[in-house]
């Protein structure tokens, strides 16, 4: 799980694919959009 690590930082713990999913489903919008770009995709969003 450690690219889970890298995608919620070192303030949030993630104990479980719940917690991803429920962060994953806040954050959706943003991902989808750095995604499509193709550029900095780490640096803008993990």
């Amino acid at each position: 799980m450690s690219f889970l690590k890298k995608i919620f930082g070192k303030k949030e713990e993630v104990k479980s694919f719940d917690d991803f999913w429920n962060w994953f489903q806040k954050n959706e919008k943003n991902f989808s959009i750095t995604v499509k770009s193709g550029k900095n995709i780490e640096k803008d969003f993990f």
